[in-house]
C-alpha cells in the first residue's frame, strides 16, 4: 500500500472525467503500471478490469478514490453513470441494457464492443488527454465545441478504446506519455480523419446541440428538452433499431423530412449496441419527428408508427406524459 492521508501524486477529476480514466492517469501519476497500482490500493480480490466501473464502481472504491485524492465524494459520483440517474435514465442498475449507456462486452480484461467514444480534436487539443464520461453516451455522436463526429475505434487497426491496457503485458514499460494512444497499434487516436457534422433542418440542430452542451456542463435540460422528451426520444430509437418497426417508421421520416433511407448492417440491434454511424443517422431520423408534435401525430394517424409503442414499457408519469402530448 502507498502510505500516508494522501497518495504522493493524487490528481484530482479533470472536467467530465471518467472514473476509468481518472483511476489509470492516478496510477500512471505515482509511476506504477495500471493492474499493479489497483492491486496495491484495491485489493486482488477485486478486479476492476474485469466489470464496467464507470457503470458499476462499487461504494468502497469511489469512496478510496475521495479519500486518497482529496477529492469529495460527489464529485467522484460524478465520474460515473449515476450521474445521469433520474437525467437520462430512471435508475441505475447493474444488469441488462442501461437506456443511453453503452455496454463494454466485457471478457476477462479486454472490449468486445465499441462503447468508449472518443472526439479527435478534444484528444489532440487536451493538455493532458483524457476521456470524458458523456463519451460513454449513445447519443453523443457528435462533439459540440469541433461540431465533428465522435469515433469509437482506432482508425489505423480498428481497435477498440482501452487506454487501461496500454502498458499492460509489456514487461519494460511502466510511464506512459499518453492515452492518445491505440493499445494495439500504438498510433494517436487523435489522427483520426475528421468528419464534419451538418444537421437540418435547424430545428433539430438546435435541440440535439443544446442537449448535449447541457450535458458537457453536467446543467441538465428543461423545457423542451426536458426528461420525458429525452425518453420520448429514446423510444423513437429503439423502434429505428428494430428490424420489425423500422421499415414503415423510417420511410415515413425520409420521405417527409427528405431524408436518404439508412443502410444498416444487421436489421435488429439495440440502439445502444450501433456503430457511431448508425446511431448518429437514427438520431437525425429521431430528432427530426421529436422536434413537432404534429409530425408524430401524423405518423401515427398514417400507421407509420402504433401509438402504444411510444410509451411501452415507460414509467407511469411519461406514460402519463406522452399520452397527454398526443391527446392534446
Amino acid at each position: 500500500m502507498i502510505s500516508g492521508k494522501y497518495w504522493p501524486a493524487h490528481p484530482h477529476p479533470l472536467p467530465g472525467e471518467s472514473l476509468s480514466c481518472w483511476i489509470v492517469r492516478t496510477a500512471h501519476a505515482n509511476g506504477l503500471k495500471v493492474q499493479t497500482f489497483c492491486d496495491r490500493e484495491f485489493g486482488k480480490d477485486f478486479q476492476i478490469w474485469n466489470r464496467d466501473i464507470d457503470r458499476n464502481a462499487p461504494e468502497w472504491l469511489l469512496a478510496i478514490m475521495s479519500d486518497k485524492t482529496g477529492t469529495p465524494i460527489k464529485q467522484v459520483r460524478n465520474t460515473t453513470a449515476r450521474l445521469y440517474e433520474k437525467r437520462l435514465f430512471p435508475k441505475l442498475h447493474s444488469a441488462s441494457q442501461l437506456r443511453w449507456f453503452m455496454a463494454l462486452k466485457k471478457k476477462h480484461r479486454t472490449h468486445k464492443g465499441y462503447a468508449q467514444q472518443y472526439c479527435p480534436l478534444c484528444l489532440k487539443e487536451d493538455d493532458e488527454p483524457y476521456f470524458r464520461l458523456q463519451w460513454r453516451l449513445a447519443l453523443y455522436t457528435f462533439c459540440t465545441k469541433h461540431r465533428i463526429l465522435m469515433a469509437d475505434r482506432c482508425y489505423h487497426c480498428g481497435g477498440e478504446v482501452e487506454f487501461h491496457r496500454l502498458e499492460l503485458g509489456k514487461a519494460n514499460q511502466v510511464k506512459v506519455e499518453t492515452l492518445d494512444c491505440c493499445w494495439i497499434c500504438n498510433k494517436p487516436l487523435s489522427s483520426a480523419p475528421i468528419q464534419n457534422v451538418n444537421l437540418y433542418p435547424k430545428l433539430v440542430d438546435q435541440r440535439w446541440s443544446n442537449l448535449l452542451e447541457s450535458i458537457d456542463r453536467q446543467l441538465y435540460p428543461a423545457g423542451a428538452l426536458r426528461y420525458q422528451n429525452i425518453t420520448l426520444l429514446h423510444q423513437f430509437c429503439r423502434l429505428l433499431s428494430s428490424g420489425r418497426y423500422r421499415p414503415r417508421l423510417s420511410k415515413h421520416i425520409c420521405t417527409s423530412g427528405h431524408y436518404s433511407q439508412p443502410e444498416l448492417k444487421i436489421d435488429s440491434v439495440i440502439f445502444e449496441q450501433r456503430d457511431i454511424i448508425e446511431r448518429h443517422t437514427l438520431l437525425q431520423l429521431a430528432w427530426w419527428i421529436m422536434t413537432n408534435r404534429n409530425r408524430i401525430k401524423t405518423a401515427i394517424h398514417r400507421k407509420a408508427v402504433r401509438v402504444n409503442l411510444l410509451y411501452r414499457d415507460l414509467d407511469p408519469d411519461t406514460k402519463r406524459y406522452v399520452i397527454g402530448l398526443l391527446t392534446h
